[in-house]
């Protein structure tokens, strides 16, 4: 699971995964580059698997 990276500005639950989407420019290098997010007007996108039952 990934670590809090600060104000997000939707979080989804879906089953088992969790779908964030964030300011673009509020992501790490290193953290974009491991998650690999999709990028649309500013706003970045991407699904973690949710480690919380």
């Amino acid at each position: 699971m990934l670590k809090n990276i600060g104000k997000v500005s939707i979080l989804l639950r879906l089953g088992s995964r969790v779908c964030v989407c964030l300011r673009n420019d509020r992501l790490d290098p290193r953290l974009r580059a491991r998650i690999r997010p999709l990028v649309i007007g500013g706003l970045a996108f991407w699904c973690d698997r949710s480690t919380a039952a």
